[in-house]
């Protein structure tokens, strides 16, 4: 039986994706750092803390995983913008530790980034686009891309995603959701757009790459380029609630540590062609369910 390890397990897409690989398929392990994941029967959870390089190794090697899925990462943009160094050690530097062992040990690797490797001034980028990142979360993403590039070239596989959200809390959508639902007033850019992601659609799309080997660059988000603004309307739609709660804003107005790309869509072409790629709209209503 194949052996597969998801660092992040506790997160929005490392949850998803534990539930989602099948135990009498594969061996699961999945490693957490502060919050320890919910149970999953039959899958071995351990704590592992990505800024210690001996810990890495040591836990990697007892494993010696088929297929590594790393997850884990310091997403706050502006806590990484604060603490570069410890921004580094984890998105950077653990992924250079990861792939080399992966490397070392004959291991598939799939490596998940961000639309933030990308300056915004353009839009609707598609994998093999220049990256030029604007901030220091997505300089930390993308040398974790360049290190995992210097593996065997059909031996991993770089999915792009932007704004992942899911039924936890702790995202953008469930703290609009939360709002709305409470008659909160919230202020949302409108000049910032992107191609949200849903877990559970982002899981499902892994898990194919996974399985059938993918390698390469793959962008994976909903169909629908948004503003924030624009997703916030549709949720309340979805929801069936009044939107007269929700006031604009822009960037400008923000008091944000780290800068935005103005316009980090993603082009879903690709994958679209492995795993069809659903709206905003639609994930939503699966969510909501």
């Amino acid at each position: 039986m194949k052996k597969i390890l998801i660092t992040g397990a506790s997160g929005q897409l490392g949850s998803e994706l534990m539930k989602l690989f099948d135990d009498r398929e594969f061996r699961v392990f999945g490693t957490y750092n502060t919050k320890k994941p919910k149970s999953f029967p039959r899958k071995k959870i351990f704590r592992l803390d990505l800024s210690k390089e001996q810990e890495i190794r040591d836990a990697i090697k007892s494993i010696r995983p088929d297929n590594i899925i790393h997850c884990a990462a310091m997403t706050n943009v502006d806590e990484c913008e604060k603490y570069p160094n410890i921004a580094h050690n984890i998105n950077a530097k653990s992924t250079e530790v990861i792939s080399e062992l992966a490397e070392e040990l004959g291991s598939r690797m799939l490596y998940v980034s961000t639309d933030f490797v990308f300056d915004g001034l353009d839009g609707n980028y598609d994998e093999s686009h220049e990256t030029k990142p604007i901030q220091v979360y997505g300089k930390t993403k993308l040398r974790g891309e360049e290190a995992v590039r210097k593996m065997t070239e059909d031996s991993y596989c770089i999915v792009r995603t932007s704004v992942v959200f899911g039924p936890d809390p702790g995202n953008f959508v469930s703290w609009v959701t939360e709002s709305l639902r409470l008659g909160k007033r919230i202020q949302i850019v409108d000049d910032q757009f992107v191609t949200p992601t849903y877990s559970v659609d982002l899981a499902e799309k892994i898990s194919m790459l996974v399985t059938k080997s993918k390698n390469g660059f793959w962008n994976v988000a909903c169909s629908n380029r948004l503003s924030r603004f624009e997703m916030a309307g549709i949720i309340s739609n979805t929801l069936g609630v009044g939107s007269d709660s929700i006031k604009t804003a822009k960037m400008a107005d923000m008091e944000w540590s780290a800068m935005r790309p103005t316009d980090s869509s993603l082009n879903t072409e690709k994958i679209d062609t492995e795993h069809r790629t659903i709206s905003f709209e639609d994930c939503l209503e699966r969510m909501y369910r």
